[in-house]
């Protein structure tokens, strides 16, 4: 960890996501992404406390695009069936260089972030984390 460097519960980042339950309807998340198009759906179980993957709006736009994954119509399809299921968590303990080696390593769609009592503190997408870490390197430079 480099010296100063920031916990990831101390960035701030804009809360650009909603947790939705795996029966979402397509035709419920494209109203959701017509309200708010940057906005990550992230695909929660409640019963079982587990996310399962999120949906980004560039997802939505590949399924619908002709690259569905399930057999029947897509608009009958719910998001549990087309999510991306390459989701990772970290502890909101963990600094960005943490977090960067895992997205290089593991490359996740988007990481969850879990406070010290294993609860649910935020959603990390990839492009939250890179604009991080450019910041952090910047100000690296600025200080050499």
């Amino acid at each position: 960890m480099a010296k100063g460097e920031p916990l990831l519960k101390d960035l701030y980042i804009q809360n650009e996501y909603r947790v939705v339950g795996p029966n979402l309807s397509m035709p419920a998340a494209a109203a959701m992404f017509a309200n708010s198009p940057g906005d990550a759906l992230l695909i929660y179980d409640r019963e079982t406390d587990v996310f399962h993957g999120c949906l980004y709006l560039h997802d939505f736009h590949r399924t619908y695009g002709g690259k569905s994954v399930v057999s029947k119509n897509i608009h009958k399809a719910t998001v549990a069936e087309v999510m991306n299921h390459s989701i990772e968590t970290i502890e909101w303990d963990a600094n960005v260089s943490q977090a960067w080696a895992l997205v290089t390593t593991k490359q996740p769609h988007g990481i969850i972030l879990r406070d010290e009592k294993n609860r649910f503190a935020g959603f990390l997408s990839n492009e939250d984390l890179s604009k991080a870490k450019g910041t952090l390197d910047l100000a690296a430079e600025e200080i050499d």
